[in-house]
């Protein structure tokens, strides 16, 4: 599952979830296929060459480099994570690829879960964590019923931990 909801402490309210796109593709398949498909196109091309339209070879080249950049961009993509993180009185929502590149801290009792449904039931909803006229969109590469799941846990969470903040435990 692209969302995973860990508690942080018994009993204390703070939680982390960490939220990554559905990557049905690793760089290694991508690799093979891209090999694969280099090897057909070097079988159509060739006796092409061979029979003297040796023309055709760059544009089988150019195929497999625009298919290759379009792997290695959608590849990368993947590899965006973000990070939500409950602690105490602050919410920190932190994304990249490899750590950090970017944080936002709203104040805990603030802040609100807001699930946007698309209009007419077509299309992909929006999930935003929103407080004092700021929001920043949560999950924007799960699917609809994900974002769903991720927009319930993190009320419930935030819900919590109000309540165990007004209770001083």
């Amino acid at each position: 599952m692209p969302v995973e909801a860990t508690e942080l402490g018994r009993g204390k309210g703070d939680w982390r979830f960490v939220i990554r796109p559905q990557a049905s593709l690793s760089w290694q398949g991508a690799k093979r296929y891209l090999a694969l498909q280099a090897a057909v196109s070097l079988l159509v091309a060739v006796p092409w060459v061979i029979a003297g339209l040796w023309v055709v070879l760059p544009f089988a080249g150019g195929e497999l480099v625009a298919v290759a950049a379009a792997f290695y961009w959608v590849l990368v993509r993947l590899q965006h994570i973000e990070v939500v993180s409950l602690r105490g009185e602050r919410v920190k929502v932190e994304r990249g690829r490899k750590g950090p590149e970017e944080e936002t801290e709203l104040p805990r009792a603030w802040a609100q879960v807001v699930l946007e449904e698309p209009a007419r039931g077509v299309g992909a909803s929006r999930l935003f964590l929103r407080s004092h006229g700021y929001q920043t969109e949560l999950g924007a590469g799960l699917s609809n019923e994900e974002r769903r799941y991720l927009g319930e846990t993190l009320v419930r969470a935030l819900d919590r931990g109000q309540r165990l903040a007004r209770r001083g435990g």
